[in-house]
């Protein structure tokens, strides 16, 4: 059902048309995802005459049109054997996607927010087009909207014209032609239909998971861990637990064994928290980074999929002394990847810092799907990261966490900084900072 405003806009748009080319449904306010267009509004109709469909890209001159007049056809696009229409992700967005249509070696997509308007939309194209598909259309009625007074924008044809291999063309023409497009649509618009659906087939738990990392420096653990692990009135369902420079000593470093490795697990274990039984799911270990994760026994058993992978950028940025283990997971039906880093050292390696980062995300590999770092739905980043305080001296610093002015501190941060400059943990979440003493 339309909004009284919808509505409107809907008789505007008809308004447009000839009586036996009806409008069967809108699309309002669908942005130009195309490189030099994008942002700009324009609204997508689906027309019907005589048993034959099209699109039509329609331009306004005022965000709510008032007649007609205001309206302008910008391109019409036949529903035929050269039509195909599919949707993409837009990374980190839960209330957009990509709408694309695409025509003959045009791709043209639009960025639309998901909900009943779009759902409609997407469900009455598909079905034109597989209406389409068995009947032989007559397009002259679109003669007159192609003609020197319907502007035909030349979007950029770097992103959108494609060659019949190009992979982002989802069925081939022959394909199309012979009837095999309308399954590859219909599932593409099934999974987007069941996206629109979602929060009535799922269910949603919090989980807490407790991130710890601490450079040892190659001692043993001489004090308990429990006032640290276990600092929580609550017990946590998920540890991640990340050593850096666990033992410092040539064998560890040429021979890879170390009793230390054996010391500290043990000290895990006797420090998480008394209020839950834990399980380890996996230990990873190069040279002096020791990673751990444990969950709690209530649910080891919804845990799948686990692997490890360890990255070395250290000495011929390939030696263990610097680099990063990982640890991934599933979690019920959500993926966790623990990372813990120890990049390069010194003030001015900052640069080298990032590039350790980088190579941690890109060499990282656990063989199965999700293969990357990236790719899972949850990312901790943990471990002796090595960014430093610049552009302050010592007395400074500590004049600022004198008054409480962490603040001050925190913005002449290298981490920050780069991460500013989306050089590092880019779209992440950086925790709070608090000086503890």
């Amino acid at each position: 059902m339309l909004l009284a405003t919808q509505q409107n806009v809907f008789n505007i748009v008809q308004a447009k048309f000839s009586s036996t080319e009806i409008v069967k449904t809108l699309h309002l306010n669908a942005s130009l995802a195309q490189r030099g267009w994008i942002g700009e509004k324009r609204i997508l109709a689906l027309v019907e005459h005589d048993s034959s469909f099209a699109v039509f890209i329609i331009i306004s001159e005022k965000p709510q049109p008032e007649s007609f007049s205001d309206l302008t056809i910008e391109r019409t696009i036949p529903i035929d054997q050269y039509f195909s229409c599919d949707t993409d992700p837009i990374p980190e967005s839960y209330t957009h996607i990509i709408f694309n249509i695409i025509y003959k070696k045009i791709k043209l997509q639009f960025n639309i927010e998901i909900g009943f308007e779009s759902s409609n939309f997407a469900s009455e194209v598909i079905r034109s087009k597989e209406l389409s598909s068995f009947r032989t259309g007559d397009f002259q009625w679109l003669d007159k909207y192609n003609g020197s007074g319907i502007a035909q924008t030349h979007f950029n044809l770097e992103e959108t014209e494609m060659n019949d291999q190009s992979p982002d063309l989802s069925v081939s023409r022959q394909k199309v032609a012979q009837g095999h497009g309308i399954s590859a649509n219909r599932e593409s618009f099934l999974r987007y239909q069941l996206s629109l659906k979602e929060p009535e087939y799922t269910h949603q738990q919090e989980f807490s998971v407790f991130v710890a990392t601490w450079n040892v420096n190659g001692q043993p653990p001489t004090v308990s861990l429990k006032p640290w692990l276990s600092c929580d009135d609550e017990p946590p369902d998920v540890y991640a637990i990340g050593f850096q420079e666990l033992d410092l000593s040539k064998e560890a470093f040429l021979m890879f064994d170390t009793p230390r490795e054996a010391e500290w697990r043990k000290a895990i274990a006797d420090a998480i928290h008394p209020g839950a039984k834990y399980r380890s799911v996996a230990y990873v270990r190069l040279v002096g980074m020791q990673l751990e994760v444990l969950v709690n026994n209530s649910h080891y058993k919804f845990v799948k999929n686990v692997a490890i992978d360890t990255v070395g950028t250290g000495i011929l940025g390939k030696m263990g002394n610097k680099g990063g283990v990982a640890v991934r997971l599933e979690l019920h039906n959500t993926s966790l990847c623990f990372v813990n880093a120890h990049l390069a050292a010194g003030v001015e390696e900052v640069e080298r810092r990032n590039q350790d980062y980088n190579d941690i995300n890109q060499r990282a590999n656990f063989r199965r799907h999700p293969f990357t770092i990236r790719e899972h739905e949850q990312v901790y980043w943990l471990g002796d990261l090595n960014y430093r305080i610049i552009e302050q001296s010592a007395l400074q610093v500590k004049k600022h966490l004198a008054g409480g002015d962490l603040a001050s501190v925190l913005i002449a941060d290298q981490l920050n900084q780069q991460k500013d400059l989306s050089k590092v943990l880019h779209r992440s979440l950086k925790g709070d900072a608090q000086y503890w003493h």
